[in-house]
């Protein structure tokens, strides 16, 4: 297992949602499996790395 992790995930119907879980998707260390739906207008983000030193 990678030493760290990330993702985001949008499955709204069955089908998307059994091809998410088939591609070894988990929720984080105590999260119950929970699936919601985003409409965004506008995205924005930042990419934060960690850089060994």
């Amino acid at each position: 297992m990678p030493a760290h992790r990330s993702a985001w995930l949008v499955a709204n119907i069955e089908g998307e949602r059994a091809a998410v879980l088939k591609a070894d998707v988990r929720p984080w260390p105590g999260g119950e499996e929970a699936f919601l739906r985003i409409v965004p207008t506008r995205i924005t983000g930042r990419r934060i790395r960690h850089h060994d030193a």
